[in-house]
């Protein structure tokens, strides 16, 4: 998978917002795990969203449709978000 670092607060704004997807995903990557709630206002792709671990085990995933204004998570130390089809699963750890 191709996947885009977002690391930056302006990165992490804007995510997949009024763009085509040109990677496979992007990763937001925060300091310290946290609660991040999210949205897909502007996204036109629908998107599925893993939140992971400090360690980058996938603690939950959620699929969700363009336009959806609220995306309750929970705390994650990177979320990422990708339009491809994937077959990961709760529990597995990944590596980008």
């Amino acid at each position: 998978m191709k996947i885009k670092r977002c690391e930056t607060i302006l990165s992490q704004v804007k995510g997949y917002m009024f763009t085509k997807p040109k990677e496979d995903g992007i990763v937001f990557i925060f300091k310290k795990e946290r609660k991040v709630d999210l949205h897909t206002f502007f996204v036109f792709t629908p998107l599925s969203i893993l939140y992971l671990d400090k360690e980058k085990k996938i603690k939950e995933i959620k699929k969700v449709k363009p336009f959806t204004l609220f995306i309750k998570g929970p705390k994650a130390h990177y979320i990422l978000e990708t339009h491809k089809e994937i077959s990961f699963k709760k529990g597995q750890s990944l590596d980008f």
